[in-house]
């Protein structure tokens, strides 16, 4: 069976970091005459800091226990310091692999501050953030987590400046959070610990190769592999400048160097991943006490990579090597065991289909992540979520394989069951995760998960003959599409139904705004290439400010009020039964798509009936689907010797594309369509798909269009097009509200004047009534202090795409003279925050519709952050357009819809 989603997981080495300040470390007692006593601990630990930065633990933990057994018969110390004399000893423990040595001096050295009523003191901090290490070094990022928020929280209480201890507690939550699959949030704190360490450390220093070390894991785990890989260099020269050339420091570089490179792909990046691997094994090995957890990685990571090219025989070679040391340092449950055990089902399932070989390593995989389905709070018990997702998915698609193989149906059954498995897994990570960049990842990932789901599902309604089966199959669907923009919109229901204080919300407003206000100086700064380095260092910091403020307000709003936190991360999806009887009129087929790798997906939903199709791909379909984006999108674009090449391309890609995508369900269309394309079909413009052959290939105005049969209109997802349907706006809403801004030739960003878009607000405003701004009027500022009092906001402007940061694509307003230059350009990032409530948004401006496309969320377009912010319906443009005939739809839309035409028909008449 195809595969849609191969992810070989890696093991990468986290750098924790021991450190001690002296000056706020030791405690000093508050009587004279105990001035002698405290100058022996002072000695003590001045000699114990020195072992430590040597890495003579056995020395360290001699000292630290012969001073713990006889200081009290020979000096007078406080709480504090023998607190301390616990904590060296936790970290001797710890780093000599005395586990539960460690974690009881952690405990007595927190107990004696607590039994001392010095909870608040930075001291507790420091001992907090080294349990939170203990448990990072043990894999447990749960409890780990638990330890270094409060460690945080006692740090800031108490200490008001940047200094090294709170660097080193946003660096170990950078590692709790990066291990939890929260890669944006592991990025933000790495960041910021790297930002404090820089400002305070000058020249090499082993805390700055850490910092960038991990820096480049977040940056790994986020897909950026050359900002990797650099930061990974960066690393290696401040070691060999600090006269590191070899053991587990470079060792544990090397090993995480090779895994970028893997990632990077290719004959050469695995060449080189190989190389590195082997260095660092060689390193490992080299140890006076050989690193065995390292030499596991080593063992993993070459297996991994052998197995990408094609050597199959020494990559389970290296697989058991890692797997047994593993459980001879772990036991059985461990996250690194899980993985070398999700491993060798991976290897079994792809490269030898021994499908029921590799359902038995996945199953004892979740063994060792701890994952027991029916007990209390399963999920929170279980060691690492990103394996946990990658083994229920690959096993629910052995379980599947097996089934086609044998037509068992209790394999079939099995693989059903995994994927309810899976799909609550990635509704338990969509609660967890706030960062923006770690929900795409978990949607791509969900989308390319639910592929197989689908078909599971849909061959059990084959097989059982129950129409329960195919409601599962279109609820997957459903599920793999659009949730981010769902979330939005659960968000503004939460608000006015969550029982929340209206200062609370007020203040998240508040923190939110603020950070766009935030993000959007950065990218202005950002553009400029001579910025000043000290501003963007500055912003950076502001931003994680406030990133972490509302963050954490929202986790305290999940604790107080539960029905808010509920409601704002709910997933409503509707039941068929509610789509046919309250959304579709009996004119109107809901048409929803999925696109797999080898399958497209087809639900066909009717007032009256509910229908799947599944249709074979070919490599020809993805040509041509490419073929016809290209031939509509860049038809204006296209030089005079190729318009008749491109148009033969348009009208024979058109033409398959149909046959693909409305032949099969021909039958069952009626006159309206609501389309909810999926991936690459979000680009689409279904409209110009042609029904029949043509004959003459410029008689544009004669060609079999889809849209001459039906009306048509579009949607993230049926889910969306529910709770948009739901979204009720403010019955006092005046009707329309028109901006058409003036731009001079001399543009600072290339928007030429546009000649009739006066014309076109006009001339709407005399149909609608309303209010309409012009020329000088037509500023951002008036936009956004009117745009929530109207049920149609007509914006003719300019738009323009970024596509490689697309919550900077923006629409542009009449430049102030009282602001500076970039004050009338509206970002998408500060759509997402303004309180849309109209009933249509015009956005007759080019490439409104456009944008980067993510996987299972759509196309991140103006139009997307409209939709965002709660406006009930949009009319964009895909490409660039002619602001005269868009003045002349735009006018007969407008009249359509005063005559009470619907809005899809109206368009349709229009055009």
């Amino acid at each position: 069976m195809d595969c849609p989603l191969i992810k070989t997981l890696f093991s990468k080495k986290i750098i924790h970091f021991w450190f001690y300040s002296f000056l706020t470390l030791i405690s000093v007692s508050q009587v004279s005459a105990f001035q002698t006593d405290t100058t022996k601990i002072r000695q003590i630990v001045d000699s114990l800091f020195l072992l430590a930065e040597d890495n003579q633990w056995p020395e360290v933990l001699r000292i630290a226990q012969n001073t713990l057994s006889h200081a009290k018969d020979n000096y007078s110390y406080g709480p504090q310091d023998q607190s301390l004399m616990h904590s060296f000893a936790g970290d001797a423990s710890l780093e000599l692999g005395d586990f539960p040595a460690s974690k009881k001096h952690y405990k007595l050295s927190r107990q004696i501050l607590l039994d001392a009523g010095l909870s608040a003191i930075p001291a507790m901090a420091r001992v907090l953030n080294k349990i939170g290490n203990y448990h990072l070094t043990n894999k447990d990022y749960e409890a780990a987590l638990t330890h270094l928020e409060q460690a945080l929280d006692v740090h800031l209480g108490q200490v008001k400046s940047d200094n090294l201890e709170l660097s080193h507690i946003y660096n170990n939550l950078g590692i709790a959070y990066l291990n939890l699959g929260d890669f944006h949030q592991g990025l933000n704190y790495q960041q910021e610990s790297l930002r404090i360490r820089s400002a305070l450390l000058r020249g090499p220093h082993k805390l700055l190769a850490q910092s960038y070390q991990n820096l480049a894991q977040c940056y790994q785990d986020a897909g950026q592999i050359t900002e990797a890989i650099n930061a990974y260099d960066r690393s290696l020269g401040y070691y060999l400048d600090l006269g590191y050339t070899s053991g587990m420091v470079v060792a544990d570089l090397y090993l995480n160097l090779g895994t970028a490179y893997y990632d990077l792909g290719g004959d050469d990046g695995l060449t080189s991943a190989i190389e590195f691997f082997k260095r660092a094994l060689l390193h490992y090995k080299q140890e006076k006490n050989p690193i065995r957890s390292g030499i596991a990685v080593a063992y993993n990571n070459l297996a991994n990579s052998y197995l990408q090219m094609g050597r199959t025989n020494e990559a389970f070679r290296f697989y058991e090597l890692a797997l047994q040391l593993r459980q001879e340092q772990y036991g059985q449950v461990h996250p690194d065991v899980a993985q070398s055990l999700y491993n060798m089902g991976q290897y079994h399932y792809l490269f030898l289909e021994m499908n029921e070989r590799a359902v038995e390593y996945f199953t004892r995989c979740l063994e060792a992540l701890n994952y027991q389905r029916y007990s209390e709070n399963a999920l929170s018990r279980v060691n690492s979520y990103p394996i946990l997702l990658f083994a229920l998915y690959y096993q629910a698609a052995a379980q599947f394989s097996i089934y086609r193989e044998t037509l068992a149906q209790e394999w079939l059954e099995k693989a059903s069951e995994s994927f309810i498995q899976v799909d609550e897994l990635l509704d338990f990570l969509r609660f967890r995760y706030e960062g923006l960049g770690s929900k795409y990842n978990l949607v791509a990932n969900g989308h390319q998960m639910y592929d197989i789901a689908i078909s599971v599902a849909l061959e059990q309604r084959k097989v059982t003959g129950e129409q329960k089966y195919l409601h599962h199959a279109l609820r997957y669907c459903e599920k793999s599409k659009g949730i981010l923009l769902l979330d939005a919109l659960q968000k503004s229901k939460a608000e006015n139904f969550g029982d929340v204080p209206k200062e609370y919300l007020m203040e998240i407003e508040r923190l939110e705004r603020g950070l766009a206000e935030l993000e959007r100086s950065r990218y202005l700064v950002s553009e400029n290439e001579n910025y000043n380095s000290v501003e963007m260092d500055s912003l950076d910091r502001l931003i994680f400010t406030h990133q972490q403020k509302f963050e954490k307000r929202i986790q305290e709003l999940g604790s107080t009020h539960p029905r808010y936190f509920n409601m704002r991360y709910a997933q409503p999806i509707p039941s068929v039964a509610k789509l046919q009887h309250d959304l579709l009129d009996h004119d109107h087929t809901l048409v929803e798509y999925f696109l797999g790798d080898t399958v497209l997906q087809i639900f066909v939903v009717n007032d009256d009936n509910l229908e799947a199709i599944s249709i074979g791909l070919s490599l020809d379909f993805f040509e041509q689907l490419d073929t016809f984006n290209f031939s509509v999108r860049g038809f204006r674009s296209v030089g005079s010797n190729e318009i008749h090449k491109n148009i033969e391309s348009y009208v024979r890609s058109a033409r398959v594309l149909y046959q693909y995508l409305i032949s099969p369900i021909k039958s069952l269309l009626r006159d309206h369509l609501i389309i909810v394309p999926d991936g690459k079909l979000g680009f689409v413009a279904f409209d110009a798909l042609l029904s029949k052959p043509v004959e003459d290939l410029t008689a544009f105005k004669d060609h079999p269009y889809l849209l001459r049969n039906h009306q048509i209109s579009y949607n993230y997802s049926a889910s969306l097009l529910a709770e948009m349907r739901d979204n009720k706006q403010s019955k006092n809403l005046k009707s329309y509200l028109g901006f058409a801004p003036v731009f001079s030739d001399d543009d600072r960003k290339g928007l030429s004047p546009l000649l009739y878009n006066k014309e076109e607000v006009t001339i709407a405003s005399e149909t609608f009534g309303g209010k309409v701004f012009t020329d000088e009027a037509a500023t951002k500022s008036n936009f956004v202090d009117y745009q929530n009092n109207y049920q149609i906001i007509h914006l003719a402007t300019h738009g323009k795409v970024n596509v490689s940061q697309e919550d900077y694509s923006f629409l542009a307003f009449t430049q102030e003279t009282t602001h500076n230059s970039d004050e009338n350009i509206l970002y998408v990032r500060e759509i997402y925050n303004l309180p849309i409530e109209a009933k249509l948004i015009i956005l007759s401006a080019c490439e409104t519709g456009d944008g980067k496309l993510f996987e299972g969320e759509g196309v991140a377009s103006i139009a997307r952050g409209f939709s965002y912010a709660g406006a009930q319906s949009l009319l964009a443009t895909r490409w660039p357009i002619n602001d005269k005939t868009t003045s002349v739809i735009v006018s007969d839309l407008l009249s359509n819809l005063k005559e009470g035409l619907r809005k899809d028909e109206a368009l349709h008449r229009a055009t």
